[in-house]
């Protein structure tokens, strides 16, 4: 598995047509840890040398998006199965630490509140889902968008979730 493959989508070439059926091959994102290791959804690695250091197995399609729980080993990542699985990967293997699946669509965006107290999920159904963190017990409804989320962001200073649809919308919620 080369990291500059990752752009192209799966480094699995079995799923790599499902993927792009699905309309969801690509990975685009990637994330950095405070420990210098770099996530793709798919894999860690770690900086300077981009040495793999572990695969995230679970999900059963596409990772279209993860997230760093700032000053933490935990790592969440979701995708096109509709789950976001919360991860320790701190040690040399990761631990999987639960699954969420509130959702009734493929989870598109992670965000997490700047306070580390809330989990916000776009949807591709324009769902927009907040769990309390760290426990993850509630799931709540923030909103349903117009379209699909294709991004989110906090804005600390008015407390509310910022969402991207693809229609091209942006709507602040509040949380």
């Amino acid at each position: 598995k080369k990291l500059w493959g990752m752009a192209l989508g799966s480094l699995d070439p079995e799923k790599k047509k499902k993927e792009a059926d699905d309309g969801w091959g690509s990975i685009n994102m990637v994330k950095l840890t405070q420990l210098n290791k770099v996530l793709s959804g798919q894999d860690a690695r770690q900086l300077p040398s981009l040495k793999l250091l572990f695969e995230l197995k679970g999900h059963s399609a596409a990772i279209l998006t993860v997230t760093v729980v700032a000053g933490s080993d935990t790592v969440l990542t979701a995708g096109a199965d509709s789950k976001i699985m919360v991860w320790d990967v701190g040690d040399i293997a990761p631990k999987l630490l639960t699954t969420l699946s509130s959702a009734e669509t493929a989870v598109t965006s992670l965000q997490i509140d700047s306070l580390g107290g809330a989990l916000y999920a776009g949807c591709k159904d324009g769902a927009v889902l907040a769990w309390d963190m760290p426990e993850f017990e509630e799931c709540h409804l923030i909103r349903k968008d117009p379209s699909a989320i294709t991004s989110m962001a906090y804005n600390p200073l008015t407390r509310r979730i910022i969402s991207a649809g693809r229609d091209g919308s942006i709507i602040a919620h509040a949380t």
